[in-house]
């Protein structure tokens, strides 16, 4: 019952501090504000044109693994890292699993 009644107090208590310190006029904050403005956005340049190159981009591998989780070249390879611990070299045509992280995942895994 002491516990209780120490920690209702302690409350009261930072409360009436915070409401003093929130009604007391001249403390801080006294800062003046800045209008912030946006400026608008630059028209196309007509010679370089929208910024559109992965609009008709081919997909690659679609179906064959699943859940890619990040890209890295290292020595002009592609490497990434998929759902189940692989981590496979990505080829022209083809993907070649380099190493496989942790034990098999049975049903889980794709």
């Amino acid at each position: 019952m002491g516990y209780l009644k120490s920690v209702g107090t302690a409350v009261i208590y930072i409360g009436l501090f915070l409401a003093i310190i929130t009604f007391i006029p001249g403390l801080p904050p006294d800062s003046e504000f800045r209008e912030y403005s946006v400026v608008p956005s630059r028209d196309i340049d007509p010679k370089i044109g929208p910024k559109n190159r992965l609009t008709n981009a081919e997909r690659l591998f679609e179906g064959k693994f699943t859940g890619p989780e990040a890209f890295a070249a290292y020595d002009g390879q592609l490497y990434t890292g998929v759902h189940g611990g692989y981590v496979l070299r990505i080829e022209e045509d083809d993907f070649v699993p380099i190493v496989k992280f942790g034990e098999k995942c049975g049903e889980l895994c794709v």
